[in-house]
């Protein structure tokens, strides 16, 4: 009888022991001594790794735990590995972040890189010729516009999904909504009069950032050629996201270390002893990191620092992608 009353005991032991230990990963305290970063690296994987050095080096200083960086060949591949917590972050597109939230809805944004002149994100548009007499989406009615490739979010995958909301019974119906390769082909058939419109991006700090402007620059148009009558909701840049259940106290450390790369600051942001070179006696270098080498060791399109960044900032890409629960069209302009 005694045995049975201790195993009864013990028995119960394990059931509040099993109990604690899942509620503590529920509530997001999965211990984890190694961060384990994944970032598509294409068929460079030895370049990358080392561009990321000062980064990696840097969550391992404000973190106070070993950080490794794991390379994918892909996105999908990212996304996989990511779902299946092989690695607890990931540095992702605006587009495969929202597939990847959807096939396990285990994801939460970190940050969001934030362009040079400010902008979080950037928007589709619809770029008409600036001396043309279209002014709204009904202008265009039986008018040719063009998307880019299907693949593109901004100029094919968001704005088709808005015209067909947009469109119909006594609205805008375009005459041919046809395809060019690319943006700039599409500025092209603008400029030849052959399209009254073409999709493009522009980024949120304004037009000084997107297809129209990088053509400018190029040539391909004049200054001012271009100007756009329709434009989506807010599309976020790709975040950097984490496994939802993580430590809390974890996911806001790497949340702060983020938004607290600014480039502005020209303050050391990490001292890093190498070393020794020689057994000569001579003592070991030090490297030392501003904010800027940071941010260029991972971001070599943006340049502004992080922002904060929320998972339903997404919403217009999962809704696109099939896994929102709105279908929303803003009533710019």
């Amino acid at each position: 009888m005694r045995f049975a009353a201790h195993s009864h005991r013990f028995g119960a032991a394990i059931l509040v022991l099993m109990f604690l230990t899942m509620s503590a990963w529920a509530q997001g305290t999965r211990p984890i001594s190694t961060l384990r970063i994944g970032v598509v690296v294409g068929d460079n994987l030895n370049h990358t790794l080392r561009r990321m050095e000062p980064f990696r080096l840097y969550l391992e200083d404000r973190l106070n735990r070993r950080v490794t960086i794991e390379g994918t060949h892909s996105f999908q591949n990212l996304m996989e590995v990511h779902a299946r917590g092989r690695i607890h972050y990931a540095i992702y597109s605006a587009s495969a972040y929202a597939r990847a939230w959807a096939s396990c809805r285990c994801l939460e944004p970190l940050a969001a890189p934030k362009s040079i002149g400010g902008g979080s994100g950037i928007y589709s548009v619809l770029l008409v010729a600036a001396d043309t007499r279209f002014r709204s989406l009904d202008d265009l009615n039986n008018q040719r516009v063009l998307y880019t490739s299907p693949s593109t979010l901004a100029g094919h995958l968001i704005p088709a999904r808005a015209m067909s909301l947009l469109s119909g019974k006594d609205r805008f119906v375009f005459a041919d909504a046809d395809m060019a390769r690319n943006a700039a082909i599409g500025l092209e058939a603008l400029k030849s009069g052959s399209a009254n419109g073409v999709f493009a991006w522009e980024g949120a700090e304004g037009p000084l950032r997107g297809t129209a402007a990088s053509a400018e620059k190029r040539g391909v148009i004049e200054p001012g050629f271009a100007r756009s009558v329709w434009r989506s909701d807010l599309l976020p840049h790709g975040p950097h996201a984490i496994l939802s259940d993580l430590p809390a106290a974890l996911i806001a450390d790497l949340r702060s270390a983020l938004i607290n790369l600014d480039p502005e600051d020209d303050s050391v942001q990490l001292r890093v002893r190498n070393a020794a070179a020689s057994n000569d006696g001579q003592p070991a270098s030090e490297t030392s990191y501003t904010a800027s080498d940071i941010l260029d060791s991972i971001d070599n399109l943006f340049g502004g620092g992080f922002s904060p960044i929320d998972h339903y900032d997404y919403l217009p890409v999962l809704n696109v992608l099939g896994w929102g629960t709105e279908n929303t069209v803003p009533a710019w302009p």
